[in-house]
């Protein structure tokens, strides 16, 4: 039983972002895994990316699923200035429009049979190209107000070395098959209670004045990837179409989260904390349309 739910991807985020809401008691304790807990979810999940030179051969397809990912990015960033006026929310928002896809694309993508090379060269390229635009979009959008060294060795911290330890993981050959996504989901279960109860009483007590927040990330969301899928329509081979749809649609949002908490705060975080709600339903309609589902 307790492994079924482990490795209910969709139940564990679910899980913690209404404990986060009914029970907060354990927010700040949750707060001192938040860096352990991301790092080892992305060590694990990013063993299944490939950074190894012969990329480039492939550079022009994984540049256009980056692309498509950014297209997501600019969208966002673009109704966060006209629809918002709290600077937290906008910041946040500003981290999810340049924090790298999902890792989780690669599985989705499995399993609605896209197109594989893209999805694996796409997110390889996607998060060696994230080392530099990461940290550079989110100092110039957000006016340069924090220290640009310090957006670099955060980023370096979320990103770089998980992408390192992750190599190390892959070359020594560890079978983790078995205990990755049980491991993966309790650690995104630790980061969405924490950013969830850390923002419990704003959440609440908010209410409808967060309406924007939800209107932007399901635009973001829905708007993205049924764009990217539709607009290929005869043009592209149907799982090229899903394949750009998940890039579209689907970034790190457990990134992006904890980034943001540690770049702007707490509320910043909220933006990212919650695009699970969005994100999910997406992924069951993309495969309902898509008729892989």
């Amino acid at each position: 039983m307790l492994s079924k739910t482990l490795s209910n991807t969709n139940l564990m985020l679910s899980l913690g972002i209404l404990a986060g809401l009914i029970y907060p008691a354990f927010a700040h304790p949750a707060e001192q895994t938040l860096i352990p807990a991301l790092m080892l979810a992305l060590t694990i999940s990013l063993r299944a990316i490939s950074f190894d030179m012969h990329l480039l051969k492939h550079g022009k397809s994984g540049l256009k699923a980056y692309a498509a990912s950014m297209l997501m990015g600019v969208l966002t960033i673009i109704l966060a200035l006209l629809l918002l006026n709290e600077d937290a929310y906008i910041k946040g928002f500003i981290v999810i429009a340049f924090a790298p896809p999902a890792v989780g694309v690669i599985a989705f993508n499995h399993l609605f049979k896209g197109d594989e090379k893209l999805a694996l060269v796409g997110s390889s390229i996607a998060y060696l190209i994230s080392l530099v635009v990461t940290p550079a979009g989110i100092w110039y959008f957000t006016g340069g107000l924090v220290d640009p060294a310090y957006i670099f060795r955060t980023v370096v911290l979320l990103l770089a070395v998980p992408m390192l330890l992750s190599r190390i993981v892959k070359r020594s050959g560890a079978n983790l098959d078995g205990l990755a996504k049980p491991v993966v989901n309790a650690c995104f279960f630790i980061v969405s209670y924490a950013m969830i109860a850390l923002n419990q009483q704003e959440l609440v007590s908010k209410g409808l004045a967060l309406t924007p927040v939800f209107v932007i990330m399901f635009a973001r969301t829905f708007m993205t990837g049924l764009i990217a899928y539709y607009a290929l329509k005869n043009r592209v081979l149907e799982e090229t179409r899903i394949t750009y749809s998940l890039f579209a649609s689907f970034k790190n949002g457990g990134m992006a989260t904890v980034l943001a908490y540690y770049l702007f705060g707490p509320a910043a975080s909220i933006p990212a904390a919650v695009s699970a709600i969005f994100e999910l339903p997406y992924i069951m309609l993309l495969g309902r349309i898509s008729g892989k589902k």
